[in-house]
């Protein structure tokens, strides 16, 4: 008999026009129910039914892993209830029904064979890859659809994350770091960006330490919150625009427990372009509102987050950008957390460059970074859903 309820869901890669060609699913020549590129050859389209029973949504899709899933519920009323096609876990409008409906009920299929990359009698072979596919013999939830999605972004959104415009540095705790040995110093920390702007710390005191099993079992280095810092290799210009997005945990609830800084020389007090850091907060199992500061001339523009901000012991996936009028989008575990607009929110030099520190020499940071990737731009929302969902579910930060 035929079924009225199911959910084919795939990570595919696109190498160029996948017109027509299959996904997955099942056509036994006159019905099936199948997922594939969209019939203008580039985006995705579904079928649940007759030939005339589909729908396509047109997006760019050559070059980049998508997370895309193909909902069917026949039990609704009309095409647009019956079929729903999400993207990276968000849902999109399916057009272009070519005069036909999607079917309240899927006959029963002659040929019962699935086939993935390719539809049975009539080939349509998928030009590219395509990673785990799964099929539901049910109609999957928005959020269901969303959390398949997040499971899998660590594994398959990398590639796209490290591909966004802007990006000027990349450090990862499971890449490039001069030792792996537990609890040993590392003295330098490779990017991981085409920029190669190194991290170096040449003094083995100040030298953050190794953990292989640290935030959501992946690779951190942990600071000190004494003396533990590093310098760029090159000084980071984000005077137009910049975006910031870390992987962190604050080990105790401390004033001025710095993440970066951009000033003329390191212990300045009166002067710098840019402080990065948390501070007491008000509630006792918070680590601190976060702050942002530029002083100059003694005269600070601040920036302060309007909650108690991220828990002690985290992990904690922090984002912040400013854009080129100074709006600042602060986030904290994918929750927004205070916004204003001020051009001196923006370093006003390009100057010396650290990490694990913020405010002067008080500012050291106590506590773990396991990855942190660093923009001149402001990076759009779909972009910053992107890189949020790799990092989430590399590290198991859960998002809402």
């Amino acid at each position: 008999s035929g079924w009225t309820n199911g959910t084919i869901e795939a990570w595919v890669n696109s190498n160029g026009s996948n017109q027509q060609h299959a996904i997955g699913g099942w056509w036994d020549g006159t019905n099936g129910f199948f997922l594939q590129g969209s019939t203008t050859g580039d985006g995705y389209a579904i079928l649940a039914g007759g030939a005339s029973s589909y729908g396509r949504f047109d997006v760019a899709t050559t070059g980049k892993w998508n997370h895309v899933a193909f909902v069917y519920d026949g039990t609704l009323v009309g095409s647009a209830a019956r079929a729903k096609l999400y993207i990276n876990g968000t849902a999109t409008a399916i057009a272009a029904w070519a005069g036909g409906t999607i079917s309240a009920t899927i006959p029963a299929l002659t040929d019962k064979i699935m086939d993935v990359g390719r539809l049975r009698n009539i080939g349509r072979y998928w030009n590219g890859s395509i990673g785990a596919e799964r099929i539901y013999s049910k109609s999957l939830t928005a959020n269901e659809v969303k959390q398949n999605y997040l499971a899998d972004a660590g594994t398959y959104q990398r590639a796209n994350a490290g591909a966004v415009a802007g990006l000027i540095a990349w450090y990862r705790a499971d890449a490039g770091t001069s030792s792996t040995t537990e609890a040993a110093g590392v003295a330098t920390w490779t990017d991981q960006s085409a920029s190669v702007n190194n991290l170096s710390q040449a003094v083995g005191g100040n030298q953050p330490t190794y953990r292989a099993n640290c935030i959501g079992g992946k690779p951190c280095l942990r600071f000190d919150g004494t003396n533990d810092y590093y310098a760029f290799g090159t000084n980071l210009d984000l005077r137009a625009a910049y975006t910031i997005i870390a992987v962190m945990r604050n080990a105790i609830r401390k004033g001025n427990n710095g993440i970066l800084r951009i000033a003329p020389d390191l212990p300045s007090i009166v002067t710098s372009d840019l402080e990065l850091y948390w501070t007491l907060g008000s509630t006792d199992n918070k680590s601190g509102t976060m702050v942002s500061t530029t002083q100059r001339g003694g005269t600070p523009a601040t920036n302060t987050s309007t909650d108690a901000g991220a828990p002690v012991g985290g992990p904690n996936l922090h984002f912040r950008s400013v854009d080129g009028a100074g709006t600042v989008i602060q986030r904290f575990n994918g929750v927004a957390d205070g916004a204003a607009a001020n051009a001196l929110f923006r370093p006003a030099n390009v100057n010396p460059s650290w990490l694990g520190i913020g405010y002067a020499t008080t500012g050291y940071l106590n506590g773990d970074i396991a990855e942190v990737m660093i923009f001149n731009t402001a990076v759009s929302t779909t972009d910053r859903d992107l890189i949020e969902a790799y990092l989430a579910s590399k590290y198991g930060i859960a998002l809402p």
